[in-house]
């Protein structure tokens, strides 16, 4: 059974944390093999480099959703 919680209006359970984490998953996984690993971003390395903090940034995000989120997203990578 999921945990249900209400902020405001709006009324969260369990599958709407993982939805989030799932499609951050997917988007980080998409950022890194299609981006990150290109072959032009391996030799613009600014480029690279923000692409990467933009990575870095998601992934903060995907850990403040997982850790907020329900018991089976605790885990920490």
């Amino acid at each position: 059974m999921s945990s249900k919680k209400k902020v405001g209006d709006i009324e969260l359970d369990d599958f709407h944390y993982h939805e989030v984490v799932h499609t951050l998953d997917l988007v980080l996984g998409l950022i890194d093999r299609t981006l990150i690993q290109h072959p032009v971003l391996k030799l613009e390395k600014e480029a690279r480099q923000e692409v990467e903090k933009a990575a870095d940034h998601l992934f903060a995000a995907y850990q403040k959703v997982a850790s907020t989120g329900a018991p089976w997203c605790k885990i920490k990578y």
